[in-house]
């Protein structure tokens, strides 16, 4: 054996040993820190999101959930039915009332009568029957709690946005109806968490493969056939680190419309080519040079806090490398709501779609800078001490007489029952729902 392949030998075996020791000190490092983070949970507080029971919700129709809410200890549930010939649907055809309750660890739901609750309110049942007087396709669309307000809103006409929204002020110990005038509050929900910056002339690098500037981080273009993403300032090479076809193959560099915005340090990039109808998005991440195609980014955009990325309606991009896409249609999903759990260490994101009534939420961790798997609902309810209950849509995506209830332990408790839990000697133990 030559000493040129005696040297390679003994290379290749330090290389192997190197790595074998890196891949011992990442793994015994991951289980250090998974210890450190479950003892510090014990000694601050927090936790992970958990099945804990399921129950049924049973109606004397055969409907399809639409929302729910808690209210006041109470679960408010929503749904749709075919009414047949009658003239206008009554309360108890649209809404279900019901108190939960656990038994070590078994769950069940029981009815409370309408008659007797909020529903009641002389007020809103003018109004609710006046809707259906003068909208007789009116629909259920959406039962939602924010803060000290209730919202339960109907479609009156072809498109979701055509709504009429009942306001329900919610008190420690009572609930008044407002009025019907919640339009405004319920869709004012900001989308984009940032500002898109045009490209302008300044920013244009002329040469044999011109290309556009982006703050000298990042260049794109879209002549010559494709549209092209490169890291390198060279205009005597086209090639770059993302590649697709354009519609228009003769365009110039000023034919195309992009603009870019920073998060942390990943780069959305909006692209409009020439003579083409919809924008392209992207999302660039210097960590990995990667590029992530994702055009639900022009509906929706959430930044992470601390600069750990962001989040799309089918999808994320975290700034550790990190990306995933999901198979949901985006179409017509819309961020919807934001809860911070009270340590701050975990966010629940949910976006809505109007036209199919239906939520995706994702539940992001700080600490450990990773999303949980997604989760599809016909409505969510959270109650003071985090429990989370859930009409999963795969589950309820029939007509039935009976519906699946699924209940999630979360971190997503009221400050007020944070605090008490944790200023108990014992540690405390979770309020009874």
């Amino acid at each position: 054996m030559s000493d040129t392949t005696q040297q390679a030998v003994a290379e290749g075996g330090a290389y192997e040993v190197l790595k074998s020791r890196l891949t011992h000190q990442g793994e015994h490092l991951k289980s250090l820190s998974q210890t450190f983070n479950q003892t510090r949970q014990q000694v601050f507080g927090g936790q992970e999101l958990s099945l804990v029971g399921k129950a049924n919700v049973q109606t004397d129709a055969r409907c399809i959930p639409i929302d729910m809410a808690q209210v006041n200890q109470q679960l408010l549930f929503g749904y749709h039915v075919q009414v047949g010939m009658k003239a206008a649907p009554s309360l108890n055809d649209v809404f279900g009332l019901y108190q939960l309750h656990e038994n070590d660890g078994t769950f069940r739901v029981e009815p409370v009568a309408i008659e007797s609750s909020f529903l009641s309110d002389n007020r809103f049942v003018h109004e609710f029957t006046e809707l259906f007087t003068y909208y007789r396709d009116a629909k259920l669309l959406q039962i939602s709690r924010q803060e000290s307000i209730l919202y339960i809103a109907f479609q009156i006409g072809m498109r979701p946005e055509d709504r009429k929204v009942f306001r329900f002020q919610l008190n420690a110990d009572s609930v008044e109806y407002l009025d019907s005038f919640g339009h405004a509050s319920l869709e004012n929900t900001v989308q984009q968490d940032i500002e898109w910056t045009p490209t302008t002339r300044d920013d244009h690098v002329l040469g044999d493969h011109p290309h556009v500037s982006i703050r000298d981080k990042l260049f794109i273009e879209c002549v010559g056939g494709d549209l092209t993403i490169k890291v390198e300032d060279n205009t005597t090479d086209g090639k770059g680190i993302y590649r697709e076809e354009v519609e228009d193959p003769h365009q110039s560099l000023a034919d195309a419309h992009i603009d870019y915005a920073f998060i942390g340090d990943l780069i959305a990039l909006r692209v409009k080519p020439n003579r083409e109808k919809h924008s392209r998005y992207f999302v660039y991440n210097p960590l990995n040079q990667s590029v992530v195609r994702a055009d639900a980014l022009g509906q929706s955009l959430k930044a992470l806090p601390e600069e750990h990325g962001l989040l799309y309606a089918n999808g994320y991009v975290l700034a550790n490398g990190e990306h995933k896409r999901f198979d949901f249609p985006t179409e017509h999903l819309k961020f919807f709501q934001k809860i911070i759990s009270p340590n701050g260490e975990d966010i629940l994101f949910f976006f809505f779609d109007a036209e199919n009534g239906y939520y995706i939420s994702y539940a992001y961790n700080l600490i450990e800078k990773r999303f949980e798997a997604p989760m599809e609902s016909h409505g969510y309810s959270l109650y003071p001490d985090g429990r989370m209950l859930v009409f999963q849509l795969s589950e309820n995506a029939e007509a039935s007489t009976i519906h699946p209830l699924r209940i999630w332990d979360t971190p997503f408790s009221t400050p007020e029952h944070y605090a008490k839990v944790n200023a108990m000697s014992d540690g405390g133990s979770r309020c009874s729902t």
